[in-house]
């Protein structure tokens, strides 16, 4: 979303059921495979990710742990995501160990306040 133009309270209606979705993995991956996977995400399955604003890649450098950080539009469309075929998948992956997924609710208002990018 284009917040640059809207005032704190139409952002804060446009997404006051927003929700983040966080996901942390270990992986065998090279580095190589890492970026090539995240960009792989954000060209041809982002656009397929109903509810899904944007995701913020995260790597732990110098260890094999990485990160995905979601905004949905809505709790709903992150909890189908977490539970749909994709993160599913990932948890049965052999090439990632030690998954982690968790959703919550954005506090919209602070967040902007903070300058959050909602």
């Amino acid at each position: 979303m284009n917040t640059h133009n809207r005032t704190p309270s139409t952002l804060l209606q446009e997404t006051a059921m927003s929700a983040i979705v966080q996901i942390s993995f270990e992986h065998n991956w090279s580095e190589e495979q890492l970026h090539q996977s995240a960009r792989e995400f954000a060209q041809n399955v982002k656009p397929t990710i109903q509810g899904l604003v944007w995701k913020i890649f995260v790597k732990d450098a110098g260890a094999s742990r990485s990160s995905g950080i979601y905004l949905f539009d809505s709790l709903e469309s992150a909890t189908d995501y977490v539970n749909g075929e994709r993160v599913q998948g990932m948890k049965c992956s052999p090439d990632l160990s030690n998954l982690t997924v968790s959703v919550s609710e954005t506090m919209v208002e602070e967040s902007i306040l903070a300058g959050a990018p909602l």
